[in-house]
C-alpha cells in the first residue's frame, strides 16, 4: 500500500517541459501531422458530449425551478401574516402592519383578503375560483408583481356601474390578466379590499397581511423575525412552506437528472482508459528507449497522465461552451414548447448557474484525470530491456 502511494506522489508531481511535449506528440496522428489522431478526437468527443449535457439538464432543473417561483409570486407575496383559529381574521390589522413596515428587510406590506367562491358568466357553467381582495395598486409600490401581468385594463377597480348584491354578486370586469401560468389565469379573481371584505363578511377585518421582502430566499427568516415582533396569535406563512413539496421534488428529480447524465462522463472515461491503454500498448518500444535514455518510471508515468489532463481540459471546456451556447439560444428563443396546464409554464427556460457550471468542470476533470492513473501506472511498470524487446 504504501509503494502504491509513493508511485502515485511521483505521478502527481508538476510534468516537466520535456514529458508535456512528449505526451503531445502522443496525442498526435503518425504521420507527422499537427492533427489529433482519430482515438484522441473520440475521447475528446465522449468528454464533451457528457459535459454539453450535464450543463444543460441542470439549466433546465434551474430554469424550472426559477420560472416557478417567479410564477407562483406573480399572485402570491413573499409571506403573509395571518392568525392562528379556525378562520382567516385578522382584526387590529392596522397595528400589525405598523410592526410589520418597521423591519428593514420589507419591502411592501398590505391588508389582503382572501376567499373562495364561485363564478359564472351567465350561461350554465360555473367554475370554482379564488378571490383576492387587495387595495388599489398601480403596481408602484405593489406587494406582488401582478400589477406587471395586467393586459386590459389596471388594477383601480373603478367600475361604470354600482354593485348589487341580489341573490348573486354581478362584478364588471375591469381589466384582465395574463401571468402565463394556468392556475392563476384560469382560477384568480381580484378585486378591492372593501369589496372583498363585503363579499366574504369581514366587516372591517381582513383575512391577513401581505408582504414584500428585499431577497425572497430570506423569506422564512424574516417571516420568523416578524412573528417574534408581532407575538401571537400571529403567525407567518412564507412561500417556500407553501411550496415545500413541489421544490423539494424538483431539488430531488434535478440531482437524479445529474446523477444519470454524469454516467456519460463516467462512459467517457472508459474510453479515456481504452485509448491510453492503446496507446501504451503502441508506443512500447518507443518507452523502452526513452527509459533506456534516463527517462524515469515517474516520468513516463506521467507523460500519459499528462494526455490524459488534456483529453479531459479539452473536452470540458469545449463541453462548457457548446453546454452554455445550447442553453442560451433555447432559453432565449422559446424553442422548446411545454402544455402549461400541465407544468404551469408554456416553454422550457434553462438557466445555467456558476455553481452548477463550476462543479461539472471540476468533476469531469477529475473522473478524466483518475482514468489516467491505470494506463499511467502501468508505463511506469515497464522495463527498458522489456519494452524493447516488445514485438
Amino acid at each position: 500500500m504504501r509503494a502504491l502511494f509513493r508511485t502515485l506522489r511521483a505521478l502527481l508531481r508538476p510534468p516537466t517541459r520535456l514529458e508535456w511535449s512528449i505526451a503531445g506528440r502522443y496525442l498526435r496522428s503518425r504521420r507527422n501531422s499537427r492533427a489529433a489522431s482519430l482515438n484522441t478526437v473520440i475521447s475528446i468527443g465522449g468528454v464533451v458530449v457528457g459535459v454539453t449535457a450535464l450543463i444543460v439538464v441542470l439549466g433546465v432543473m434551474n430554469g424550472l425551478r426559477n420560472d416557478l417561483r417567479e410564477r407562483i409570486l406573480v399572485a402570491n407575496p413573499h409571506l403573509r401574516i395571518l392568525t392562528y383559529g379556525a378562520g382567516l381574521r385578522v382584526d387590529d390589522w392596522r397595528d400589525a402592519l405598523a410592526t410589520v413596515l418597521k423591519d428593514p428587510d420589507v419591502v411592501a406590506a398590505a391588508p389582503e383578503v382572501i376567499t373562495q367562491s364561485i363564478i359564472t358568466k351567465g350561461a350554465d357553467y360555473a367554475e370554482a375560483i379564488n378571490v383576492l381582495g387587495f387595495d388599489p395598486d398601480t403596481g408602484r409600490k405593489s406587494v406582488t408583481s401582478l400589477p406587471q401581468h395586467i393586459t386590459q385594463g389596471n388594477l383601480s377597480f373603478r367600475t361604470t356601474r354600482g354593485v348589487a348584491v341580489p341573490k348573486y354578486w354581478h362584478f364588471e370586469v375591469t381589466g384582465l390578466f395574463d401571468t402565463g401560468m394556468f392556475q392563476y389565469d384560469n382560477q384568480f379573481v381580484v378585486m378591492s379590499r372593501e369589496t372583498a371584505q363585503r363579499f366574504n363578511g369581514l366587516g372591517d377585518a381582513v383575512s391577513g397581511i401581505a408582504v414584500r421582502v428585499k431577497d425572497p430566499d430570506r423569506a422564512p427568516e424574516v417571516g420568523a423575525r416578524l412573528e417574534r415582533a408581532l407575538r401571537y396569535p400571529y403567525r407567518a406563512l412564507d412561500w417556500q412552506t407553501q411550496n415545500q413539496s413541489l421544490f423539494s421534488a424538483l431539488q430531488l428529480e434535478k440531482l437524479a437528472m445529474g446523477l444519470i447524465i454524469f454516467f456519460i462522463m463516467v462512459v467517457a472515461a472508459f474510453n479515456i482508459v481504452g485509448t491510453l491503454t492503446m496507446v501504451v500498448a503502441d508506443k512500447t518500444r518507443e518507452i523502452g528507449i526513452l527509459r533506456a535514455m534516463g527517462l524515469t518510471a515517474p516520468a513516463v508515468g506521467r507523460i500519459f497522465l499528462v494526455q490524459g489532463a488534456i483529453i479531459g481540459l479539452v473536452g470540458t471546456m469545449i463541453g462548457l461552451v457548446l453546454g452554455l451556447v445550447v442553453a442560451f439560444v433555447v432559453d432565449k428563443s422559446g424553442w422548446v414548447r411545454i402544455d402549461p396546464s400541465v407544468y404551469f409554464i408554456d416553454h422550457l427556460p434553462i438557466h445555467v448557474e456558476a455553481t452548477d457550471a463550476l462543479a461539472v468542470v471540476l468533476a469531469s476533470v477529475a473522473v478524466a484525470v483518475l482514468a489516467t492513473i491505470h494506463p499511467s501506472m502501468t508505463a511506469a511498470r515497464l522495463t527498458p530491456v522489456d519494452a524493447i524487446r516488445h514485438e
